[in-house]
């Protein structure tokens, strides 16, 4: 009978151990998870700052093309009025030549 009660408390132990193991697996295991989580933000908030950096940089490189654009065109109208005005005096000082 004593062996047959030992045998049920070092089972009873056995198991005991094993389920703190398997909790200290959990714990463990969670840990890791959260580790694992806190990277992977890191990881977001790091990939989305270079994101932004570069979408910062294309915002700033179209505008300073549309800048450009905006100078050459600003320049072919002057140059278009210039030439404008040349031709009104000269189709003016044509005319009062005829008369």
């Amino acid at each position: 009978m004593k062996s047959y009660k030992t045998g049920l408390l070092m089972n009873s132990n056995l198991e005991k151990e094993k389920n703190s193991g398997l909790l200290e697996l959990d714990d463990k295991k969670e840990e890791f998870e959260e580790e694992c989580n806190d990277e992977d933000k890191v990881f977001d908030v790091l990939s989305l700052r270079k994101m932004i950096k570069m979408k910062r940089r294309r915002a700033n490189a179209a505008c300073l093309e549309l800048e450009q654009e905006r100078m050459a065109a600003a320049t072919a109208a002057e140059e278009t009025m210039g030439m404008i005005l040349r031709l009104q005096n000269e189709i003016g000082r044509s005319i009062e030549n005829v008369i």
